[in-house]
């Protein structure tokens, strides 16, 4: 599998600290603006002590569930639009063909395509967040949103002796 995040890295301090390190030029889109150099470094809360092991299987557990989600949205979507295109057909273009009974039948049809498109957006977010979530408390860390930390103080723990590092992403 696949790091949702290419290019970054793992870093588990012998004090239990954790960092992730991302380039930060990957998302750079600004073409007037130089992208920025070095990389960024976010650290996370955790609520045991953590193994590398463990935040790469939550990669890899993330990158499968977010490939699940982005299916069922794909496939919610598509029923959505062949919903809405049912009701367009079934309200405008059967009555002008001259079959006002196939209109019911269609709506019938079409309203629950709707609806289930709509559902999907609503619900499909949240679920993919509270599988993220859940991934990160199997792996140890905790519910608490990571916090960007400079690169003297990042650079400070990962040089500390005792430091693990995860391979750096496909």
């Amino acid at each position: 599998m696949t790091d949702p995040a290419p290019g970054s890295r793992w870093h588990v301090a012998a004090d239990g600290t954790v960092l992730k390190s991302y380039p930060k030029a990957l998302d750079h889109t600004d073409t007037r603006r130089e992208p920025p150099q070095g990389l960024k470094y976010l650290r996370y809360a955790t609520e045991r002590p953590v193994a590398l092991a463990d935040l790469q299987a939550m990669d890899e557990r993330v990158a499968r569930s977010m490939a699940g989600f982005g299916r069922l949205t794909a496939v919610t979507l598509v029923a959505g639009v062949l919903g809405i295109a049912g009701v367009l057909a079934g309200w405008i273009v059967l009555p002008l063909l001259g079959a006002p009974d196939a209109a019911g039948v269609t709506f019938v049809v079409s309203v629950p395509l709707v609806a289930a498109g709509f559902l999907a957006l609503v619900i499909v977010p949240g679920a993919m967040r509270g599988s993220v979530k859940r991934a990160g408390a199997a792996a140890g860390l905790a519910p608490d949103p990571a916090q960007v930390v400079k690169e003297p103080e990042a650079r400070a723990v990962l040089d500390a002796p005792g430091t693990v590092s995860g391979p750096a992403a496909r």
